[in-house]
């Protein structure tokens, strides 16, 4: 992701005039989302570890808070890799490598912004439920 970002640096430097080399721009463009791509497929690789490694029985001894916990680590994992996911695929869209219509990459898009503004959000306070216990 490192990579994504330095290359993308440059796409924005093209944007303000700062870099006028049209080969340079969309060579640095074409690596930019290269490495968004790879980014996002080691991200779906290491939360799939996460998700499929996950043992949700609860154990012996194991309070309510504890099991609710892990519970909530797995969540969290599994909405990282869904997000994944929905960023390589907009990543394949936009380096064309699938015969997607252009409508179909926006949707990848959008549906990864919204994935991202969710993640942003807070979390929500525990309900009354959980303040008694």
């Amino acid at each position: 992701m490192a990579s994504y970002f330095a290359f993308d640096h440059v796409g924005w430097a093209a944007g303000a005039g700062l870099v006028t080399d049209k080969r340079v721009i969309e060579r640095c463009q074409k690596v930019s989302t290269w490495s968004w791509l790879l980014g996002s497929c080691s991200t779906i690789l290491i939360e799939l570890t996460e998700v499929l490694g996950a043992d949700m029985r609860r154990r012996d001894g194991e309070s309510e808070g504890e099991w609710a916990a892990r519970r909530r680590r797995l969540d969290q994992a599994t909405l990282r890799l869904v997000h994944a996911v929905i960023q390589a695929g907009l990543a394949v869209g936009l380096l064309q490598l699938r015969p997607w219509s252009s409508r179909k990459t926006a949707a990848f898009g959008v549906a990864a912004s919204a994935l991202n503004c969710f993640m942003l959000l807070p979390p929500r306070p525990p309900g009354p439920k959980a303040k008694g216990a």
